[in-house]
């Protein structure tokens, strides 16, 4: 039996396909979530970034989640940069927190430039409000398909607006590796019986 063979024929286990299939948003969820309050001063933000190493953080209001913001999104709008075409926040791509190029800027350089005045900027200011979520009870087929359609890496999970964690294409592709999330190919056209 080939490789790709064996691999169909554990995909088709029934056991696996089962268990596969029951998986939820919530069971592979990452709920220790870091947030920013939308409030937060840009200073603060920085330093949150700085503490969590992180490139980005979904922003809450009153414990609802508001939007998203990620380093790169403030640096290019306190530069002058931003375009005026609608697009989704860097904070749902997988990229480094640091050491490349305009990651490392300081808010306070980028704000000079821009001839904005950062101690006066919130995050609010600057946030992405629009958000990709998913509910708690979303099958993985449902984060794949928001993953793929929004071209993204990491999908919010949100309940009643309340974040309650998050799930990324890594996260997926973990489950895939540990043969947690069977992986059917799927047959060439014209390969096969047909009805």
């Amino acid at each position: 039996m080939s490789e790709g063979e064996a691999h169909v024929a554990q995909a088709r286990d029934p056991s696996r396909k089962e268990r596969s299939m029951d998986l939820l948003a919530r069971d592979v969820m990452e709920r220790n979530v870091a947030v920013v309050a939308a409030q937060a001063t840009l200073l603060e933000l920085e330093q949150a970034f700085e503490e969590a190493g992180v490139s980005g953080f979904p922003v809450v209001d009153g414990g609802r989640v508001v939007g998203v913001v990620s380093r790169a999104d403030v640096l290019r709008q306190l530069g002058g940069k931003s375009g005026d075409e609608p697009r989704l926040s860097t904070f749902y791509a997988e990229l480094p927190s640091f050491g490349s190029g305009l990651a490392d800027e300081r808010f306070a350089d980028a704000a000079a430039r821009g001839g904005r005045p950062v101690e006066q900027l919130k995050v609010a200011d600057l946030m992405t409000p629009s958000t990709v979520t998913v509910a708690p009870d979303a099958t993985l087929l449902d984060v794949a398909l928001a993953l793929t359609e929004h071209r993204i890496h990491r999908v919010l999970v949100t309940d009643a607006g309340t974040l309650v964690g998050v799930v990324s294409s890594l996260d997926l592709v973990r489950l895939v590796a540990e043969e947690k999330l069977a992986v059917v190919t799927p047959r060439p056209r014209g390969v096969g019986s047909h009805d």
